[in-house]
């Protein structure tokens, strides 16, 4: 959690109010746009599959958590009726890594993709390769190092939630999109 949200559960737990913090991954949005429906703007990350490439942090087998924003808002649909809500409110769509990614676009696209692997050393002195030009969605950072940055945190296993506490379990009725059938909506058609 950043510093601002850090700040902000301190003033919410003095003041009596209840409240839950959220953690749902990396959203998987990110990895269809603008192919599927989300309210999301462009992150540009990782897997370009209009240009069949891929960069890959580490190994490429590390998990990390990610979540369709509209399953979040189904889970947060649900939680609001809640009497009580847990100090963490842990929603993960599913576990993946960047190789099953990578396999899922290569499988529902038919093509092969270059795929370039930034080992860790590399990732912690900021240098990431990219695979989309420019750093518009970055919000004015330095491409690379943003690069970097995330895929060092999933290198690390640092964007893999807790299985304990997940909300899946405790609404298991509500079935998040599983990355497969994510991939294949976004990717099978427009691509």
């Amino acid at each position: 959690m950043t510093g601002p949200g850090l700040r902000a559960a301190k003033v919410l737990a003095k003041s009596g109010l209840t409240f839950t913090r959220v953690a749902s991954g990396m959203f998987l949005d990110y990895f269809g746009l603008p192919n599927i429906p989300s309210h999301l703007r462009a992150f540009q990350w990782g897997l370009n599959v209009p240009a069949r490439t891929a960069a890959v942090p580490g190994t490429g087998n590390e998990q990390f958590s990610v979540t369709y924003s509209k399953d979040l808002a189904r889970f947060l649909d649900r939680l609001v009726d809640e009497t009580e809500w847990p100090e963490w409110s842990i929603i993960s769509g599913a576990d993946t890594s960047m190789n099953e990614l990578v396999g899922l676009a290569e499988k529902v696209t038919g093509d092969k993709f270059d795929v370039a692997y930034d080992p860790i050393e590399d990732l912690e002195k900021g240098k990431a390769t990219l695979v989309f030009d420019g750093g518009a969605s970055y919000g004015g950072m330095d491409p690379a190092m943003m690069a970097a940055m995330l895929g060092l945190s999933i290198a690390q296993e640092k964007m893999l939630l807790p299985k304990d506490g997940r909300l899946n379990d405790k609404f298991p009725d509500i079935q998040p999109k599983t990355v497969k059938a994510f991939m294949t909506e976004a990717w099978s058609i427009k691509s």
